[in-house]
């Protein structure tokens, strides 16, 4: 545990299967929970190998000049749908992640994740 990592975190996950579901869509969805909480914030997509997803892509935004990364996705693989019950041949999905100490920090300009556990955030006890 130190300033940047805590042995217990919290994770938002979205998660779409139909029929047309597609990158685009993916990150138009990731685009708009990341303006909820930034407003209108720059977003760049890196390729990145997660197993569960085929296009994998690290999601980061541009926060005062400086790119930092916020969350991953991709769309699922066609057999993760088929074990799940769906037919891949008749829809497609993704998902995301994002950590919510992480958008914490950076919406509130924390530098110290352990912040997060004390008053202001917690109430004292």
């Amino acid at each position: 545990e130190d300033e940047q990592h805590s042995k217990v975190f919290h994770q938002i996950d979205g998660l779409c299967i139909e029929p047309g579901a597609d990158l685009q869509a993916l990150q138009a969805t990731c685009k708009r929970v990341l303006g909820a909480v930034f407003g209108d914030v720059e977003v760049r997509w890196r390729t990145h190998d997660f197993k569960f997803v085929d296009a994998g892509m690290e999601i980061d935004i541009k926060l005062d000049d400086k790119w930092v990364e916020v969350g991953g996705g991709g769309m699922l693989k066609p057999g993760m749908l088929i074990e799940a019950g769906y037919r891949a041949k008749d829809v497609s999905g993704f998902a995301f992640g994002m950590g919510l100490e992480r958008l914490a920090m950076l919406k509130l300009g924390i530098d110290d994740i352990r912040q997060l556990w004390r008053p202001p955030y917690v109430k004292a006890m």
